[in-house]
């Protein structure tokens, strides 16, 4: 019979598929088999109007534009899969204030080459000053687990390794991911009643799926929401963990299924794909935005009224 001591030491042969979970804190990383896409030709975004339109999957919904030292990224957000991160970056967008601290003038300060770009980290404050401005609210996560198949993927797999999506990286992150969380669940206290019901962890371990994971570290989810993957092209919320979504996204260049079931796909990128992986493969803090905006063909980007009231009818 298995023993949790014997979890533990079979644990630490596992091995490093990724080096993260969670955006915000840490450089998402390459996974270990990752094929990484061709750098597109210069020339590949000559006609960007006529594209992006063509690219969009409902041209009602809110189209951003950024725009960069290197050329112009276009983002159409999902505001039926994803209503408050939706709303809550349109708002953000659309106070200058915001606008200012946390994407125009800044940079994309969290890259993987050919992988993904990260932005909207707000600028830091000079220490001589004496009042901080007021912190980003916190908004939760939208995802629709159940479209995702999670309920589908063992947690453990047949080898006893735990599946790559929950980047177990060795003993410890075994024991602080999955078994202090399930022995909390279960109620388990003490090293006594560890001893006394170790049968039953183990067999509960063994029986639980990534969905069951993910709600027993805190994440909620929302059967009546659009399924939507982070797939190549996704725009994503960056977060600490569940339910900490506040102004940071990042724009994926390749598919990234860890990240299934933890973030919260907001849109998809349908125009800029040459800039964007020109970003991708500079050092970081490299490329500046020099606007962020609501874009309509012929319009231009940044007009504060018009984000508005796209907020407001997202209401």
């Amino acid at each position: 019979m298995m023993t949790i001591n014997s979890w533990h030491k079979h644990a630490r042969s596992i091995k490093r598929t990724v080096l993260l979970l969670m955006l915000f804190i840490l450089p998402l990383a390459l996974p270990v088999n990752a094929q990484q896409p061709p750098a597109p030709s210069a020339d590949q975004n000559a006609a960007p109007d006529t594209a992006v339109l063509a690219n969009m999957n409902n041209r009602r919904n809110p189209l951003i534009q950024i725009t960069t030292n290197v050329g112009d990224i276009w983002i159409e957000l999902f505001p039926q899969a994803a209503p408050a991160n939706v709303e809550h970056l349109l708002t953000l967008i659309g106070n200058e204030e915001w606008r200012q601290r946390l994407y125009e003038n800044n940079t994309f300060h969290r890259i993987e080459r050919n992988l993904f770009i990260q932005t909207g980290a707000q600028h830091e404050q000079p220490t001589t000053q004496r009042q901080q401005p007021p912190a980003v609210p916190y908004v939760s996560d939208e995802i629709n687990a159940l479209g995702l198949g999670l309920e589908q993927l063992p947690a453990l797999q047949a080898d006893g390794q735990p599946h790559p999506w929950l980047n177990i990286s060795d003993a410890d992150d075994f024991r602080t991911r999955l078994l202090r969380p399930l022995y909390d669940q279960l109620g388990i206290n003490t090293a006594e009643e560890l001893a006394d019901r170790q049968n039953e962890v183990l067999s509960t371990l063994a029986g639980m799926n990534l969905l069951q994971v993910h709600e027993m570290l805190g994440y909620e989810y929302n059967s009546r929401l659009p399924s939507r993957r982070p797939l190549s092209g996704s725009v994503v919320m960056v977060n600490r963990g569940p339910g900490s979504n506040q102004s940071e996204f990042a724009i994926l260049l390749a598919d990234m299924p860890w990240l299934t079931g933890t973030h919260t796909v907001i849109g998809q990128m349908v125009g800029g794909e040459t800039p964007a992986t020109l970003i991708s493969q500079r050092r970081p803090g490299n490329i500046f935005i020099s606007s962020i905006g609501l874009a309509t063909p012929g319009q231009p980007v940044g007009v504060d009224s018009e984000i508005s009231q796209a907020a407001r009818g997202l209401q």
